[in-house]
């Protein structure tokens, strides 16, 4: 009897363990899951004079990825992102935008950069940090100090992080070491637009 039992549980839990793996393969393959991986498209824009235009993600994302454009039209009128979330973008046209022009675009997600750093503070004057690549968020920075005069390291509080830079302020003259964990969009990229 106890072998029927036993039996029978781990009929159940493989019977479990099987729908699982159908539903969740089955949502893959219908294109129901988050994507994170990079999506392309395009829009035609016909008669227009500085409209804005909302497109949907095909598969949406789990996190707001970067959208790049690049329209055809061939007198290089402007066309910017107004907002992007994880399911849908939107950008607008300036005034007088040509008829009949086609704007590709490519989304992808950002990637994880650290970056590290040493420079040398004068005592009491702030020092701006700039980043040599821009961050797609403001960073984690983690920085410590070190003085002769003190013969210690001490750490100490990055101010005003932005994707770009942090200021340092410290009261005593030395040496500060920092490094910053975030996200960039495209590795080495030297601006990043929204």
């Amino acid at each position: 009897m106890k072998n029927s039992t036993v039996s029978t549980e781990l009929e159940k839990l493989i019977l479990g363990v099987c729908l699982v793996f159908v539903m969740v393969f089955g949502a893959v393959a219908t294109g129901d899951t988050p994507s994170n991986s990079d999506q392309t498209g395009s829009t035609t824009l016909t008669t227009f004079t500085g409209n804005t235009w909302t497109n949907v993600f095909p598969i949406p994302y789990t996190v707001t990825p970067i959208v790049q454009l690049f329209p055809t039209s061939t007198n290089g009128a402007p066309f910017s992102l107004t907002y992007v979330t994880p399911s849908n973008f939107a950008f607008a046209s300036t005034a007088n935008t040509p008829t009949n022009c086609t704007v590709l675009w490519r989304a992808t997600l950002p990637i994880t950069r650290i970056q590290t750093g040493t420079n040398t503070v004068v005592a009491a004057t702030p020092l701006v940090v700039t980043f040599p690549v821009p961050y797609a968020y403001p960073p984690v920075v983690f920085a410590a100090f070190s003085t002769t005069n003190l013969n210690a390291i001490i750490a100490i509080n990055p101010q005003s992080t932005t994707t770009t830079n942090f200021t340092i302020l410290e009261n005593l003259g030395g040496i500060a070491s920092w490094f910053s964990i975030g996200s960039v969009f495209i590795p080495g990229a030297t601006t990043v637009t929204y």
